[in-house]
């Protein structure tokens, strides 16, 4: 390849266009902010799209998971205003291992 015969290396060649569906399917991609807000809403009210990501997350890492139950659940009982069934969770969150949550746990008791 010689640059004087007007060679372009195959760096420096313009990237192809993208099609429609790709640019689409990036936007979807949801940041950390919205996966947190999805960890956090009821299972109930997420779209699709949303508990799909939700469930790759659980898949993905075991803290999550533990993280998410804990959470679904205490959302719960603080809707319903369930003292009792609070303190237990919060035990429960406590011996999860899951550092967020102990921090949570002490930080409510």
């Amino acid at each position: 390849m010689s640059l004087l015969r007007g060679d372009v290396p195959a760096f420096a060649k313009p990237l192809p266009a993208k099609d429609e569906a790709t640019v689409k399917n990036e936007a979807r991609t949801p940041t950390p902010r919205q996966v947190v807000w999805h960890m956090i809403r009821p299972v109930a009210d997420l779209t699709s799209e949303e508990a799909s990501t939700v469930t790759g997350y659980r898949n993905a890492c075991e803290q999550i998971a533990i993280t998410h139950d804990l959470t679904q659940l205490l959302n719960r009982i603080l809707r319903r205003r369930d003292n009792t069934t609070l303190s237990d969770r919060l035990k429960v969150a406590m011996a999860s291992g899951v550092v967020e949550l102990v921090a949570l746990a002490k930080g409510i008791t």
